[in-house]
């Protein structure tokens, strides 16, 4: 074991000023690409000092290594606070766990090897729901050995922040909103990248912080034009992402017409000019004989063959052909096709797109010819294949989120090639999509996106027959995917009430947060409910409410579930109003629907690092069926409110207690005329395109209708005590 010695001198009576502890405060001579420890200015229990680095977007130091342990040292070294000599938390403890330690990011020392115990630790202590008899670790400040202890003692502590400086986004002519007033982004965030006028941008907007000091790419904003526009009578060839100085882009008239500034060609180009104006302005389409239409019928499954007679129509010569359907270019169609040199269109039929329509064929070179015959193809009723293949029964594949699928394509010997094809469009191949030598489709990863209708189709050898097979595939939600996502028919889908067997009246409320954990606070779930834990059920459904006023008869989507375990903080105060969060686990999983979501769940304070939000105040709703009496429940149905949050220092100008806890909340509207929640009913915000849980309501103007304000527990503050249940899962 390696041995710190730190001499001790005796400090004057006088104490320097602290300096503010996050997030910028990092240690001295901090290497590019090192996470930034923060050393604490004021002692904290082990659980408020982790709440404390979690909220400004950090962790309790993670020790797994020497390197950390002498950074560790280093910063506690160079400090000259008197205040240093008292132990230090480190992000390490088994509250969790009666068998093993785990870190704050919630990995477990059994996989590390690295340990700097003082001799006879670490000590066994009694473990129990209480965390004052719970172990967690700290650094002596004369040895640096850890030690463990009772988790509700009071030590100042180390944060360590994982990072990207937003000063190190260097696009050229691109900006990002000026709002962003913190330039130091944790993990996970996102900027959005946008160019000044005139420039376009090439590469993704979004660009995220991978890891510390590591931002995921840097795009690049190009002098360049604004999408091509559109002309009358016209069709653009292909459509890029961005266009540049220099870039052109290809249109083909329309069948009956010729490009203005050029009659003797059926197409026109554009360039995107230094000017960042498209040029000619006066480019388009005019009309253009036709020689002649001809008439074609062609049979399901068969092929026809049109001839571009353009040539001796017109006398002409060119070297390169290109044919429209329906105006638009065949490259663009899925039509199975093969075209010669002499400009002639082998046509084959399939189920895929319709065959029918008119076919024009142009010539195309240094001079184009203006004119062309035109094909008006009708597919009749016949088969050809009929009696070559017999009908198939379509399978049927069940998938959760996030498994691996194989869609199988069972064929004969004779056959010359696959394709697959999701709700009718071809269905792209790609290193998550794999297309097997057999015809079978293999997902890596199946997603929400990838339900729907599959159709393998093989094309047989020596015909223009192709066969089909058909797989409908369903996909099972998983929590992470569908966490906060709206739905279209209920308002707050994740909303849930808390009922007692054979009583007219839920007793509380929550939020679904999982499968089968409901979130909640801890009043309603300690004393005498947590006794009477055995006869509770949660209530799903868009309004739980509906079946008192119709006689007891629950409605359709109305889901009752009972209750088999109840979870409260350990260090849940009623008289403090602290820590007052709690769960209950449901007998079953519920199944996902558009009426029963789960809300996400923030890892950070979301009031804090939501950058260019807070400007305005920060706004949240709240939900609920209001403050239930048993006399005055008929009727009664899901409300919301805007709420508006509302500084600490207005609300809780001396109790600090409550700084990284409580939120506290007014309603926008100034009135109390109505109640949308009552005890653990939850207030959410939307974030990145998710519904996130802020908080659930503890106390305040609703429930007790005195004072001004709302009391919600931050769930932010308690992620990790929340994760550790749900990691079970």
């Amino acid at each position: 074991m390696k041995t710190y010695i730190l001499t001790l001198f005796v400090l004057s009576a006088s104490i320097r000023s602290v300096k503010s502890d996050f997030p910028s405060d990092c240690q001295p001579n901090r290497i590019k690409g090192e996470p930034c420890y923060v050393f604490s200015s004021f002692a904290a229990n082990f659980s408020d000092a982790e709440a404390h680095c979690r909220n400004n977007g950090g962790l309790l130091v993670i020790v797994k290594t020497e390197e950390v342990q002498e950074e560790i040292v280093k910063l506690i070294s160079s400090s000259n606070d008197y205040l240093i000599h008292s132990w230090v938390w480190i992000g390490i403890s088994n509250r969790n766990s009666e068998e093993d330690y785990i870190y704050s990011d919630g990995s477990k020392m059994a996989g590390v090897d690295y340990r700097n115990w003082a001799s006879g630790q670490p000590r066994d202590l009694y473990m129990s729901s209480d965390e004052s008899n719970q172990a967690c670790i700290f650094i002596s400040p004369y040895t640096f050995e850890w030690y463990n202890d009772r988790c509700t003692k009071e030590n100042r502590f180390i944060c360590q922040f994982l990072e990207c400086n937003i000063y190190d986004i260097t696009v050229k002519n691109g900006k990002y909103d000026e709002c962003h007033s913190n330039y130091l982004m944790p993990v996970g965030s996102t900027i959005l990248m946008q160019c000044q006028e005139g420039y376009i941008l090439k590469g993704k907007a979004d660009i995220k912080c991978e890891d510390v000091d590591k931002w995921s790419h840097m795009p690049e904003c190009l002098k360049g034009c604004s999408l091509p526009p559109s002309f009358p009578n016209a069709n653009l060839a292909a459509m890029k992402d961005h266009y540049v100085i220099g870039n052109t882009a290809l249109y083909a008239c329309e069948e009956g017409y010729v490009s203005k500034t050029n009659p003797e060609r059926s197409h026109f180009i554009i360039t995107c000019s230094s000017n960042s104006k498209w040029t000619p302005p006066e480019s388009g389409c005019a009309n253009v004989k036709i020689y002649s239409i001809k008439g074609v019928e062609v049979m399901t499954n068969d092929f026809v063959k049109l001839s571009c007679d353009v040539q001796k129509q017109s006398n002409k010569s060119s070297g390169l052909y290109t044919w429209l359907k329906d105006s638009i270019d065949l490259s663009n169609t899925q039509l199975e096709y093969n075209l010669d040199s002499t400009g002639d269109l082998i046509l084959y039929e399939n189920s895929t797109e319709n065959i029918s329509g008119l076919y024009t064929c142009f010539a195309i070179g240094k001079i184009l010819i203006p004119g062309a015959t035109v094909y008006d193809v009708k597919r009749t009723g016949d088969n050809r294949c009929d009696d070559i293949f017999s009908s198939n029964k379509e399978t049927h594949y069940i998938y959760k989120e996030g498994a691996a699928a194989l869609l199988q394509c069972p064929h004969p010997s004779s056959y010359s090639g696959f394709h697959w094809f999701k709700d009718g469009e071809f269905y792209p191949l790609n290193d998550e999509h794999v297309l097997y030598p057999d015809g079978s489709l293999y997902i890596r990863h199946v997603k929400f996106s990838d339900q729907g209708t599959y159709t393998c189709m093989m094309t047989l050898k020596d015909t223009f027959c192709t066969k089909n097979i058909t797989a409908e595939v369903k996909v099972i939600t998983t929590t992470g995917s569908i966490c906060g996502k709206p739905s279209t028919s209920t308002l707050h889908p994740w909303t849930v009430s808390l009922w007692w067997k054979d009583e007219i009246a839920p007793f509380c409320y929550g939020a679904l947060i999982y499968e089968n954990w409901v979130l909640t606070t801890a009043q309603c779930l300690s004393g005498l409910y947590r006794k009477r834990k055995l006869n509770i059920f949660v209530r799903f459904g868009s309004d739980p409410m509906k079946d008192i006023s119709s006689g007891g008869n629950l409605v359709n989507d109305i889901i009752d579930i009972p209750v088999i375990t109840v979870k409260i903080h350990p260090l849940y105060s009623k008289k403090m109003s602290v820590n007052d969060v709690g769960f209950v686990k449901l007998k079953e999983p519920v199944q996902f629907s558009s009426t029963i979501r789960p809300i996400c769940v923030p890892e950070i304070d979301i009031t804090a690092k939501i950058p260019c939000v807070e400007k305005p105040p920060l706004t949240g709703l709240a939900s609920g069926w209001g403050k239930l009496e048993r006399n005055n429940i008929e009727g009664i149905t899901l409300k919301e409110e805007n709420m508006t949050l509302i500084p600490h220092g207005v609300c809780f100008p001396t109790e600090t207690h409550y700084m990284d806890k409580v939120l506290c909340f007014k309603k926008t509207n100034g009135t109390l005329e109505t109640f949308a929640g009552d005890h653990g009913s939850p207030l959410e915000v939307l974030w990145n395109d998710r519904v996130y849980l802020l908080g659930v309501l503890s106390w305040g103007s609703r429930i007790s209708q005195l004072g001004e304000y709302d009391y919600y527990t931050k769930v932010s503050s308690y992620f990790p005590w929340i994760s550790s249940f749900l990691e079970e899962e």
